[in-house]
Protein backbone atom coordinates (compact mmCIF):
# COMPACT_ATOMS: atom_id res chain seq x y z
CA UNK A 1 0.00 0.00 0.00
CA UNK A 2 2.75 2.44 0.90
CA UNK A 3 4.54 1.65 -2.33
CA UNK A 4 1.41 2.38 -4.36
CA UNK A 5 0.91 5.79 -2.68
CA UNK A 6 4.52 6.70 -3.30
CA UNK A 7 4.19 5.82 -6.96
CA UNK A 8 1.00 7.88 -7.20
CA UNK A 9 2.73 10.93 -5.63
CA UNK A 10 5.64 10.60 -8.03
CA UNK A 11 3.21 10.41 -10.95
CA UNK A 12 1.48 13.65 -9.92
CA UNK A 13 4.81 15.38 -9.42
CA UNK A 14 5.96 14.30 -12.85
CA UNK A 15 2.75 15.60 -14.47
CA UNK A 16 3.70 19.26 -13.65
CA UNK A 17 1.01 21.94 -13.11
CA UNK A 18 -2.59 20.94 -12.62
CA UNK A 19 -5.34 22.19 -14.94
CA UNK A 20 -6.50 24.70 -12.31
CA UNK A 21 -2.99 26.08 -11.86
CA UNK A 22 -2.56 26.50 -15.61
CA UNK A 23 -5.96 28.24 -15.88
CA UNK A 24 -5.08 30.65 -13.07
CA UNK A 25 -1.69 31.38 -14.64
CA UNK A 26 -3.28 32.10 -18.03
CA UNK A 27 -5.86 34.36 -16.37
CA UNK A 28 -3.18 36.35 -14.54
CA UNK A 29 -1.13 36.62 -17.73
CA UNK A 30 -4.20 37.83 -19.65
CA UNK A 31 -4.93 40.49 -17.03
CA UNK A 32 -1.32 41.68 -17.12
CA UNK A 33 -1.42 41.86 -20.94
CA UNK A 34 -4.68 43.85 -20.90
CA UNK A 35 -3.23 46.32 -18.40
CA UNK A 36 -0.01 46.57 -20.40
CA UNK A 37 -1.83 47.10 -23.72
CA UNK A 38 -4.08 49.75 -22.16
CA UNK A 39 -0.99 51.52 -20.82
CA UNK A 40 0.65 51.42 -24.27
CA UNK A 41 -2.51 52.66 -26.03
CA UNK A 42 -3.03 55.52 -23.57
CA UNK A 43 0.60 56.59 -23.87
CA UNK A 44 0.39 56.45 -27.66
CA UNK A 45 -2.77 58.59 -27.64
CA UNK A 46 -1.10 61.04 -25.28
CA UNK A 47 1.94 61.20 -27.56
CA UNK A 48 -0.29 61.78 -30.60
CA UNK A 49 -2.20 64.57 -28.87
CA UNK A 50 1.01 66.22 -27.69
CA UNK A 51 2.50 66.01 -31.19
CA UNK A 52 -0.69 67.48 -32.67
CA UNK A 53 -0.67 70.34 -30.17
CA UNK A 54 3.00 71.15 -30.79
CA UNK A 55 2.50 71.02 -34.57
CA UNK A 56 -0.54 73.30 -34.39
CA UNK A 57 1.35 75.83 -32.27
CA UNK A 58 4.39 75.75 -34.54
CA UNK A 59 2.25 76.21 -37.67
CA UNK A 60 0.42 79.17 -36.15
CA UNK A 61 3.68 80.72 -34.98
CA UNK A 62 5.21 80.30 -38.44
CA UNK A 63 2.12 81.81 -40.08
CA UNK A 64 2.31 84.87 -37.85
CA UNK A 65 6.01 85.35 -38.57
CA UNK A 66 5.40 85.30 -42.33
CA UNK A 67 2.42 87.64 -42.05
CA UNK A 68 4.33 90.07 -39.82
CA UNK A 69 7.18 90.19 -42.34
CA UNK A 70 4.76 90.91 -45.19
CA UNK A 71 2.92 93.60 -43.21
CA UNK A 72 6.19 95.18 -42.14
CA UNK A 73 7.19 95.42 -45.80
CA UNK A 74 3.80 96.67 -46.93
CA UNK A 75 4.06 98.50 -50.26
CA UNK A 76 3.68 102.24 -50.59
CA UNK A 77 0.85 101.55 -53.02
CA UNK A 78 -0.63 98.69 -55.01
CA UNK A 79 0.28 98.33 -58.70
CA UNK A 80 -3.04 99.97 -59.54
CA UNK A 81 -2.14 102.93 -57.32
CA UNK A 82 -4.56 102.20 -54.48
CA UNK A 83 -3.80 102.59 -50.78
CA UNK A 84 -1.70 99.64 -49.60
CA UNK A 85 -3.98 98.72 -46.67
CA UNK A 86 -7.24 97.84 -48.38
CA UNK A 87 -9.30 96.43 -45.52
CA UNK A 88 -8.90 96.29 -41.74
CA UNK A 89 -11.43 94.00 -40.09
CA UNK A 90 -11.48 92.18 -36.75
CA UNK A 91 -10.77 88.78 -38.29
CA UNK A 92 -9.31 89.69 -41.65
CA UNK A 93 -6.83 92.08 -43.17
CA UNK A 94 -6.16 92.88 -46.83
CA UNK A 95 -3.02 94.67 -47.97
CA UNK A 96 -0.48 94.91 -50.77
CA UNK A 97 3.07 93.66 -50.42
CA UNK A 98 5.81 91.94 -52.38
CA UNK A 99 5.45 88.65 -50.53
CA UNK A 100 7.93 86.61 -52.58
CA UNK A 101 10.57 89.22 -53.52
CA UNK A 102 9.78 89.09 -57.23
CA UNK A 103 9.31 92.86 -57.59
CA UNK A 104 5.57 92.37 -58.06
CA UNK A 105 3.12 93.76 -55.54
CA UNK A 106 0.63 91.04 -54.59
CA UNK A 107 -2.75 91.52 -52.97
CA UNK A 108 -2.64 89.55 -49.74
CA UNK A 109 -5.59 88.59 -47.59
CA UNK A 110 -5.39 86.88 -44.20
CA UNK A 111 -8.66 85.69 -42.69
CA UNK A 112 -10.28 83.22 -40.32
CA UNK A 113 -12.46 80.52 -41.84
CA UNK A 114 -14.11 78.46 -39.10
CA UNK A 115 -11.07 77.17 -37.19
CA UNK A 116 -8.56 77.63 -40.03
CA UNK A 117 -6.39 80.67 -40.59
CA UNK A 118 -6.03 81.19 -44.32
CA UNK A 119 -4.07 83.30 -46.77
CA UNK A 120 -5.33 84.49 -50.13
CA UNK A 121 -2.91 85.85 -52.73
CA UNK A 122 -3.66 87.62 -56.01
CA UNK A 123 -0.88 88.35 -58.49
CA UNK A 124 -1.55 91.45 -60.62
CA UNK A 125 -2.27 90.71 -64.27
CA UNK A 126 -3.88 92.03 -67.43
CA UNK A 127 -3.65 95.23 -69.43
CA UNK A 128 -4.60 97.51 -67.88
CA UNK A 129 -3.22 95.78 -64.81
CA UNK A 130 -5.69 94.58 -62.19
CA UNK A 131 -6.10 92.28 -59.20
CA UNK A 132 -8.68 89.80 -60.45
CA UNK A 133 -10.54 88.14 -57.52
CA UNK A 134 -10.97 85.02 -59.67
CA UNK A 135 -7.19 84.54 -59.56
CA UNK A 136 -6.96 84.46 -55.78
CA UNK A 137 -5.05 81.44 -54.49
CA UNK A 138 -6.16 80.45 -50.99
CA UNK A 139 -4.16 78.23 -48.67
CA UNK A 140 -4.77 77.14 -45.09
CA UNK A 141 -1.69 78.10 -43.08
CA UNK A 142 -2.78 77.29 -39.53
CA UNK A 143 -5.43 75.03 -38.01
CA UNK A 144 -7.20 74.73 -34.66
CA UNK A 145 -7.65 78.50 -34.25
CA UNK A 146 -9.99 79.07 -31.32
CA UNK A 147 -10.58 82.83 -31.44
CA UNK A 148 -14.24 82.21 -32.12
CA UNK A 149 -15.80 85.66 -32.49
CA UNK A 150 -12.89 87.39 -30.75
CA UNK A 151 -10.72 89.67 -32.92
CA UNK A 152 -7.48 88.51 -34.45
CA UNK A 153 -6.42 91.97 -35.58
CA UNK A 154 -6.32 95.19 -33.56
CA UNK A 155 -5.45 98.48 -35.27
CA UNK A 156 -3.81 101.55 -33.72
CA UNK A 157 -2.99 105.02 -34.97
CA UNK A 158 0.36 106.84 -34.79
CA UNK A 159 -0.38 108.13 -31.27
CA UNK A 160 -0.48 104.69 -29.67
CA UNK A 161 2.24 104.34 -27.01
CA UNK A 162 1.44 100.96 -25.53
CA UNK A 163 -1.71 101.98 -23.72
CA UNK A 164 -5.11 103.01 -24.92
CA UNK A 165 -7.83 101.59 -27.12
CA UNK A 166 -7.56 100.31 -30.65
CA UNK A 167 -9.30 102.04 -33.56
CA UNK A 168 -13.02 101.36 -33.60
CA UNK A 169 -14.90 99.72 -36.45
CA UNK A 170 -15.19 100.58 -39.22
CA UNK A 171 -11.45 101.27 -39.19
CA UNK A 172 -10.16 104.14 -41.29
CA UNK A 173 -7.30 102.34 -43.05
CA UNK A 174 -5.41 105.59 -43.57
CA UNK A 175 -5.07 105.98 -39.80
CA UNK A 176 -3.81 102.49 -39.02
CA UNK A 177 -0.06 102.57 -38.33
CA UNK A 178 0.29 99.61 -35.99
CA UNK A 179 -1.41 96.22 -35.98
CA UNK A 180 -1.61 93.74 -33.13
CA UNK A 181 -2.12 90.13 -34.14
CA UNK A 182 -3.57 87.73 -31.58
CA UNK A 183 -4.15 84.08 -32.41
CA UNK A 184 -5.56 81.52 -29.99
CA UNK A 185 -4.63 77.92 -30.73
CA UNK A 186 -6.33 74.90 -29.19
CA UNK A 187 -6.55 71.45 -30.77
CA UNK A 188 -9.62 70.66 -28.68
CA UNK A 189 -11.28 73.78 -27.25
CA UNK A 190 -13.70 71.70 -25.19
CA UNK A 191 -11.12 70.23 -22.86
CA UNK A 192 -7.72 71.10 -21.36
CA UNK A 193 -5.14 72.32 -22.11
CA UNK A 194 -6.32 75.89 -22.41
CA UNK A 195 -5.71 78.15 -25.41
CA UNK A 196 -2.15 78.76 -26.50
CA UNK A 197 -1.87 82.51 -27.14
CA UNK A 198 0.29 84.01 -29.89
CA UNK A 199 0.54 87.79 -29.85
CA UNK A 200 2.67 90.12 -31.94
CA UNK A 201 2.80 93.76 -33.04
CA UNK A 202 3.89 95.15 -36.39
CA UNK A 203 4.51 98.70 -37.55
CA UNK A 204 3.27 99.53 -41.04
CA UNK A 205 6.41 101.40 -41.98
CA UNK A 206 5.72 102.32 -45.58
CA UNK A 207 2.24 103.81 -45.34
CA UNK A 208 1.93 107.17 -47.03
CA UNK A 209 0.23 110.15 -45.47
CA UNK A 210 -0.94 111.78 -48.71
CA UNK A 211 -4.03 109.69 -49.48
Amino acid sequence: MFTKKLKSYKLQANNGFTFIEVTVAIGIFAIIMVILMDFIVQNYKSWQETSQIVEAQQNASGAIQIMIKELRNIAEASETGSFPLESAQNQSVVFYSDCNSDSRIERIRYFLDNREFKKGTIIPSGNPIEYNPANEVITAIAKYISNGNDPIFYYYDENYNGTGSSLTNPVDVTKAKLIKVLLKVNVDPYRPPSDFILESYVNLRNLKENY
